[in-house]
């Protein structure tokens, strides 16, 4: 059917009405939008939203006299989460009801950016204890119809600046930008418009910024002058991935860690953690230690790695619920709170409730209008 055809799923759930002309079919318009319900008449190619709203709306099944249906409803949403590096309990810093995730700390100021679809499309926001979040980087900044995502944002330790990924629609590329945030145009970070860019981390100083780059297929740990348009310069060309982690660069500024690896930021040294698994790094604030979580059974661990011995220390359960996860990759962090005593990541809260719908037409109402006599 030409009029159900869309670029951003595949063959979607549908249901038949008893009249085998019209179905009720699940599908997004957009890349931003829910999946929700929709009437469909296969001779006129016409269709009515039945549903609508930010929850995804599935499995539609039509009852033999096609007066209800029944459907399940989605909820997937990102929290900010923040866990004790003490007793590894976790609390959530940013929750609502829409998507809030790939947080940062700037490392010096409590301040926290993070992506958000609060607004609908995806935006860069910015959280500071008593004060209402705002939006620090939106599409609106860049040509019209131009973003199609942004990634990880990263504040400067000052949090005067940040660095994230701006994934362009229509193959565009993803790209790293620094903006400021007192305002102003958004600048390249780098002059290097061939390679995918994806997030990374400022040095403690706020000089320089480590990230992951992307070309022909080959992974490579970069850095770059935060100057805007530098040229990039490999710390370790064709690095192994092997997580959906982002590097992370030590406050003690001597290490960059990424994967299961630390690198000296002149990549000069490599020294191996170990197999500790975890889905991302984070440096304590002295840099001897770091900080990862991993699944094990129904647990989610944190634990700490002595950078100097390599010994493994379990804090303790986090719960398998507050798994780390984000809904672009690679974009997992561990971002350190300025008081270091505690580090956020995002994590999905998911739910599903059966539902059925009724009164959604008749032929003096919908059908009516979608020409059935």
């Amino acid at each position: 059917m030409r009029a159900l055809r869309t670029s951003h799923e595949g063959t979607p759930d549908f249901s038949w009405m008893p009249d085998s002309r019209h179905v009720v079919v699940a599908i997004k318009t957009s890349r931003e939008a829910a999946t929700q319900l929709w009437m469909a008449d296969t001779r006129s190619q016409e269709r009515h939203a039945l549903t609508s709203g930010t929850t995804t709306s599935i499995s539609p099944v039509v009852s033999p006299d096609g007066r209800r249906i029944a459907f399940t409803e989605l909820t997937r949403i990102f929290d900010v989460l923040s866990v004790d590096l003490a007793t590894a309990a976790v609390h959530p810093l940013v929750l609502t009801e829409r998507d809030e995730s790939m947080p940062a700390w700037a490392s010096k100021k409590p301040a926290l950016a993070f992506v958000t679809d609060r607004n609908g499309p995806q935006e860069l926001w910015l959280h500071v204890d008593g004060s209402p979040d705002r939006p620090l980087v939106t599409a609106r900044d860049f040509p019209p119809d131009t973003t199609q995502w942004f990634m990880g944002p990263a504040l400067s330790p000052e949090a005067d600046r940040v660095v994230y990924t701006r994934v362009e629609t229509q193959g565009g590329g993803a790209h790293l930008w620094i903006s400021a945030l007192a305002g102003g145009a958004p600048v390249p970070l780098t002059n290097d418009s061939v390679s995918t860019e994806y997030p990374g981390s400022w040095s403690p100083d706020g000089n320089w910024f480590a990230y992951l780059s992307m070309r022909n297929d080959h992974w490579s740990l970069m850095k770059a002058k935060a100057s805007g348009q530098a040229v990039p310069i490999a710390v370790k060309a064709d690095a192994d991935r092997t997580n959906d982690a982002v590097p992370c660069w030590s406050l003690a500024g001597d290490w960059i860690v990424y994967g299961e690896n630390l690198y000296s930021p002149d990549g000069a040294t490599v020294k191996s953690l170990g197999s500790h698994k975890s889905a991302a790094y984070v440096f304590a604030p002295d840099g001897k230690r770091v900080y990862g979580m991993r699944a094990d059974g129904d647990k989610e661990l944190l634990f700490s790695v002595d950078i100097a011995t390599g010994q493994e220390k379990i804090v303790g359960d986090a719960g398998k619920n507050f798994r780390p996860a984000s809904n672009l990759n690679p974009a997992i962090r561990f971002s350190m709170a300025p008081d270091g005593k505690s580090f956020v990541y995002s994590a999905p809260r998911s739910s599903s409730n059966l539902w059925i719908l009724e009164g959604f037409g008749g032929k003096a109402g919908f059908f009516a209008r979608l020409g059935l006599r």
